[in-house]
C-alpha cells in the first residue's frame, strides 16, 4: 500500500522487482524497479528515477494510483455481485 500511496502523491517509486511493488508499480511511468537485494542496486534504481524531473512522473503516478482507488474498488465489486455466476448461486 506505500508504493500505491506514494504514488497517489505524484511521486515515483523506487522497488525492488519482486512482490507487491510488480502488482502496483509500472516500470518507467510510475517508478523503477532495481533486481539485487543490494545497495548499489538500490542506488542505481534511486539515480534512474531522480534523472527524470518529478513533473513527468507526476500525472501518471497519480493516474496509475487511481486502478487501486475507492471508485476502481466499488466498480469492480459492482461487475463481481452482477455476474452470471454469483446471481446463480455458483
Amino acid at each position: 500500500i506505500v508504493a500505491v500511496e506514494a504514488q497517489a502523491c505524484g511521486l515515483p517509486v523506487v522497488a525492488r522487482a519482486c512482490g507487491g511493488a510488480v502488482d502496483t508499480v509500472k516500470p518507467g511511468e510510475s517508478g523503477v524497479f532495481f533486481e539485487e537485494a543490494s545497495a548499489e542496486s538500490l542506488l542505481a534504481g534511486i539515480e534512474r528515477a531522480t534523472a527524470t524531473p518529478a513533473e513527468v512522473w507526476e500525472p501518471a503516478c497519480r493516474e496509475n494510483a487511481e486502478r487501486f482507488g475507492e471508485a476502481a474498488f466499488d466498480e469492480a465489486i459492482r461487475g463481481w455481485i452482477a455476474s452470471p455466476v454469483v446471481r446463480s448461486g455458483r
